[in-house]
């Protein structure tokens, strides 16, 4: 179900998106959404530092579209 790699750098797209598509994009709440405003800050300098001073010169080929 899950998206895998060959050796050589090819990307194998999992069943997984199979039932992402058949159910229209809709995945149910898993909760209430709701996160600690702490948790936000924690998230959004980590954003911050991976598509900034952290970024790989690889990590924008590997953005996954549907």
């Amino acid at each position: 179900m899950v998206d895998s790699e060959t050796t050589d750098g090819h990307r194998i797209l999992g069943t997984w998106r199979d039932e992402i598509r058949s159910n229209g994009n809709r995945i149910g709440t898993q909760g209430s959404n709701n996160h600690k405003k702490t948790a936000g800050i924690i998230r959004n300098n980590f954003n911050d530092y991976f598509n900034q001073e952290g970024q790989v010169e690889w990590q924008l080929d590997r953005v996954l579209e549907f």
